[in-house]
């Protein structure tokens, strides 16, 4: 695990459950049956899909491999799992319209002007 990863995954592990559940589509920090569940923002995603190109330079993403990123794979049993899709999908439809990541057959890669992106942030 990269150290981007693993502070991510730290601070949101020790943040506290809210008392209810965020249902508006606002930016959301929640545990439900001990999976953590948060809205990750535009940079945050940009800067994951970074890391995994850096490995594997013809990496492509896609909404369910941006929430195993995010969460690992818990959110697999996450009852919120196809809202979740959902929301990546519009994520990275949005990268794509902002020209941060490029659509191809299999899902989306990463365009050099993410760098930029993410150095004016």
């Amino acid at each position: 695990m990269n150290l981007v990863k693993s502070l991510i995954l730290e601070s949101v592990l020790k943040m506290s459950a809210p008392d209810r559940v965020h249902r508006t589509g606002e930016k959301a920090e929640q545990v439900d049956c001990n999976v953590v569940y948060f809205r990750s923002e535009r940079i945050e995603c940009l800067k994951l899909i970074l890391e995994e190109t850096l490995v594997e330079r013809a990496y492509e993403v896609h909404s369910t491999s941006l929430s195993t990123l995010l969460y690992k794979q818990k959110w697999i049993f996450h009852p919120d799992q196809t809202r979740q899709l959902g929301y990546n999908k519009l994520l990275l439809s949005s990268l794509e319209k902002s020209e941060d990541l490029e659509k191809t057959k299999d899902g989306f890669k990463l365009l050099p002007k993410a760098l930029l992106t993410i150095s004016q942030y």
